[in-house]
């Protein structure tokens, strides 16, 4: 699913996804590492302080923990290949917040109630605190319940190993094509429940 980004192209990448009104998620160390070393910072970012040739290096991870000091961390145990209720029902209420409308931008204590004490700013928008789920496990499927989700327009990325970066602009094609993939996954978490896992 979603758009090989190259190199030549991950410059303008990142120029429109600073100008852009909807949502911009990244699933894995890499690919967030990678946006916020380009100055861009995810509204949501998902995360397990490792990559496909194991933990992150030194550096990378000095540079992940000067990001997450600055946004909110929810910790979620996660194991590899599955989606938990909980990272499916955390996702959901990263958007649920995100589209919700603030009674009053300007108030110090809406902006308190939402730790807006790193702002990210884009016209149309006010300043948000990024949320970073940050997973015991792995979060080699998190892209998904993004996608699900994610209303049109909305933006997600993730690596895809040995190949890149790929995005993803959701429309209802991509949200058909992770519906379909949903449905052919095991149910092993509260299975009698429809959307909540």
């Amino acid at each position: 699913m979603g758009d090989l980004i190259t190199d030549d192209d991950f410059s303008k990448l990142i120029t429109s996804l600073q100008s852009t009104e909807h949502s911009v998620v990244a699933v894995g160390d890499t690919t967030t590492l990678n946006l916020v070393k380009a100055g861009l910072i995810p509204d949501l970012s998902i995360i397990d302080l490792g990559t496909r040739r194991g933990r992150l290096a030194a550096e990378d991870i000095q540079d992940m923990e000067h990001f997450t000091a600055k946004a909110r961390i929810l910790d979620i145990n996660n194991p590899r290949e599955e989606i938990t209720t909980e990272l499916w029902n955390a996702v959901r209420d990263f958007y649920s917040e995100f589209h919700s409308s603030p009674e009053d931008p300007q108030s110090d204590e809406h902006l308190e109630s939402n730790h807006n004490k790193f702002k990210i700013l884009r016209p149309g928008r006010m300043g948000t605190t990024p949320l970073i789920i940050r997973i015991e496990g792995e979060e080699d499927l998190a892209s998904l319940p993004c996608v699900y989700f994610a209303t049109d327009g909305g933006h997600v990325m993730y690596g895809l190993p040995d190949v890149g970066l790929i995005h993803i602009q959701v429309d209802e094609t991509q949200r058909t094509i992770v519906r379909d993939a949903l449905r052919k996954m095991e149910a092993l978490y509260e299975p009698h429940n429809n959307q909540s896992n």
